[in-house]
């Protein structure tokens, strides 16, 4: 089987099209300057839990585990009426 292959800006620029291909069974090689860099390929059927699943790939030595935790993420800063004031100064 040929696999289809997509550079790294038609990948970007189609991604929810080759999430469709990749659902229904089909392999995607990812290019970058002509070079094969990654492959979208679909879970297996049998996966229940996903966080079990890339721990399984990470042991393997498939995936690299996350650079940092979720948790070391930033909250979102809320400013309450922010977009009120920005109108306000346009005017």
């Amino acid at each position: 089987m040929k696999l289809e292959s997509y550079s790294t800006y038609d990948a970007k620029a189609h991604f929810s099209e080759l999430l469709d291909k990749v659902a229904a069974r089909r392999r995607i090689i990812i290019r970058r300057r002509g070079r094969p860099v990654a492959m979208l390929v679909p879970l297996p059927d049998e996966v229940a839990d996903l966080a079990t699943y890339l721990a399984g790939l990470e042991a393997e030595g498939l995936v690299d585990p996350p650079r940092r935790s979720r948790a070391a993420l930033a909250p979102v800063v809320r400013c309450p009426g922010v977009l009120r004031r920005f109108l306000a100064e346009r005017d």
